[in-house]
């Protein structure tokens, strides 16, 4: 009986794991998970799991339902080496064993603030374990939290913590917020929502050294100026997981390569989610995607290719955010665009920004207006020339016109 093993049981590894049984894969499942729990959603951890005591861990499956799907999952499972040539893995406790196919899907770990001091008042946040002590510290009286890091998790959590009555400063290096992910006129429309708020946003500013004060608290000392904070959490993003595969031989380049199939660089073996750098047909080049929709597609689609069904992956990136009553969708790649087209009003919190490059659709910002994320994305998906005076018309319905694209393209 064919034995496939998927290391990883975040959103990625479980969405390969439920898709081999979707397309009748009969063999062995075996899905390993380091942490101790079952499989669970990630995106709630910075928002409703930060606001309230008591709520149920966001599983993506129960332990009826995986076993019901014949997916074999062992829990606090530290895999500790791969052997490519002889086709198995090695555990930490010693034991070891053998694949047919294997994939990877490690993620990531949040990036901390090491070598600085801080001990205990410096969090993360990337797992379940971390929203529960961040959770615990929040719930205390509000103080002063300083966020270093103004990308999508250190503005979730200031927003959360803004409606939880603390007094927030957020610290970034960079220029503007969110920098990665939206235009410069997008991130000064998210440096004015969390300012109306009440959050404190300091650009241009590099972290220097954390100490613990005389009165228990932690000065935060940065190129902008000394801060006394009662805590602090690093939201500097994640560090793709790509240990394993290095120390096995694969080729890594910020994170696992693997080409458009999910196909890394030893026979029988694949990487997807957050620690593949994928090669994505359509946009020619190589990119690593941070998403719960990419982590479950492309670990279905890396699926499919383990049996033997390869299809390009060629899905077009989209993320979200929640941060107070505004809903955030990206879709595409904004950066590469060369202009941008403006329908509704930011004054309005609701307007969707059509990011262009040579008249094609390359990315989509949507601000709570969630239902013209399908039209966006057929825009994208075309790839042809649009009617910019149309496209800018608010009067055309942007569902009637990717429509139309779609039918003549």
């Amino acid at each position: 009986m064919s034995s496939f093993v998927i290391v990883g049981s975040g959103n990625a590894g479980l969405g390969a794991a439920l898709e081999l049984r979707r397309q009748g894969f009969s063999g062995r499942v075996l899905l390993l998970g380091a942490e101790p729990h079952l499989p669970y959603e990630r995106p709630p951890l910075s928002k409703a799991h930060l606001a309230a005591d008591g709520l149920p861990m966001p599983l993506l499956q129960s332990a009826d339902l995986l076993a019901a799907q014949r997916i074999e999952l062992r829990t606090g499972c530290r895999v500790e080496a791969l052997d490519t040539t002889a086709a198995r893995v090695h555990f930490a406790d010693g034991g070891s064993e053998p694949y047919d196919q294997l994939l990877l899907a490690t993620g990531g770990r949040a990036r901390t603030l090491d070598p600085l001091a801080g001990g205990q008042h410096a969090l993360t946040l990337r797992s379940y374990d971390d929203a529960l002590a961040l959770r615990a510290r929040l719930a205390a009286p509000p103080g002063h939290l300083v966020v270093v890091g103004a990308g999508v998790i250190g503005l979730e959590v200031a927003a959360t913590a803004r409606g939880l009555g603390w007094r927030v400063t957020v610290l970034e290096g960079a220029d503007r917020p969110m920098a990665r992910m939206l235009t410069p006129e997008l991130s000064g429309f998210m440096a004015s929502l969390h300012a109306a708020a009440g959050v404190e946003l300091r650009f241009g500013v590099a972290l220097q050294a954390l100490e613990p004060t005389a009165d228990g608290r932690l000065g935060v000392q940065s190129a902008g100026g000394a801060l006394d904070a009662d805590l602090v959490v690093a939201g500097i993003g994640m560090q793709p997981d790509t240990a394993l595969a290095a120390a096995a031989g694969l080729a890594t380049d910020g994170g696992i390569v693997v080409d458009e199939f999910g196909r890394a660089s030893a026979p029988a073996v694949h990487a997807a989610g957050d620690a593949a750098s994928l090669w994505h047909p359509r946009f020619n080049r190589r990119l690593r995607l941070e998403s719960w929709q990419h982590a479950a597609r492309h670990g279905a689609a890396t699926a499919r290719t383990m049996l033997g069904r390869s299809e390009a992956y060629d899905e077009v990136p989209w993320s979200w955010t929640d941060q107070y009553d505004l809903n955030l969708q990206v879709l595409g790649l904004p950066a590469e665009a060369d202009r941008s087209l403006l329908r509704g009003s930011p004054a309005d919190r609701k307007f969707v920004a059509l990011h262009l490059k040579k008249r094609r659709l390359v990315g989509a910002t949507l601000v709570n207006l969630g239902r013209e994320m399908r039209p966006c994305k057929a825009l994208i998906e075309c790839g042809v020339e649009l009617d910019l005076v149309r496209l800018a018309d608010p009067a055309v319905s942007l569902r009637e016109y990717a429509a139309h694209m779609a039918a003549t393209a």
